[in-house]
């Protein structure tokens, strides 16, 4: 491939050769057919003994032959132009293919990564609601009858599934949505920090 074919990198700009070509090809077949048709108007001149005839037929067989070979060479270059935008849409599509597979790995990897901080998330929120539970059964132990059945609901799953609602779980985790209110979906430190409030300002 010479120096300026070797600068053609895409299908689209192959694709300007080939009608640039194309073109110059059908004007020289336009201009081919012009001269043929005037060789035909000449030659019987040529032939009954006319100098200036025989002088003009001898330019226009010239300019024939060489808009013969010009034609042949221009289809030779449309069919190498073509051949050569065809092999760029290729290249190309291998290369969108290419680039398209490394973008699936990129986000495939970041989505393994988040998948990680989910797990590592939601293993702090199942301690952290352990020890929540853990926390509440201590203040059962010292609590009285009346103060334990206001403690009692604090330890239904419900309670931890609202504050799992509040925070977006439900998005991305197969759980019933809280029939309720939608104001009674609140932070899980919310609805504790309201039902112990006399405790959290020290009992008094």
């Amino acid at each position: 491939m010479g120096t300026i074919a070797a600068t053609m990198k895409s299908a689209e700009q192959w694709a300007g050769v080939v009608a640039d070509l194309a073109v110059k090809r059908k004007a020289a077949e336009a201009r081919g057919a012009e001269l043929r048709k005037r060789k035909a108007d000449l030659s019987l001149e040529a032939a009954l003994g006319s100098a200036q005839a025989r002088k003009e037929l001898e330019k226009l067989n010239a300019e024939l032959t060489k808009l013969t070979f010009d034609c042949d060479d221009l289809g030779v270059a449309v069919q190498q132009a073509e051949s050569e935008k065809v092999k760029a849409a290729k290249e190309s599509a291998v290369e969108a293919e290419r680039q398209r597979r490394a973008e699936m790995s990129r986000f495939a990897k970041i989505a393994v990564k988040h998948a990680a901080d989910f797990t590592r998330a939601l293993q702090q929120a199942a301690k952290a609601a352990s020890a929540v539970k853990a926390s509440l059964g201590e203040m059962q132990g010292l609590a009285t009858a009346d103060e334990n059945r206001a403690l009692n609901p604090l330890l239904r799953p419900q309670v931890f599934m609202r504050g799992a609602e509040h925070v977006g779980l439900r998005s991305c985790l197969e759980f019933q949505p809280y029939p309720g209110p939608p104001a009674q979906i609140v932070a899980l430190e919310t609805e504790l920090g309201s039902a112990l409030e006399h405790w959290l300002e020290g009992g008094r």
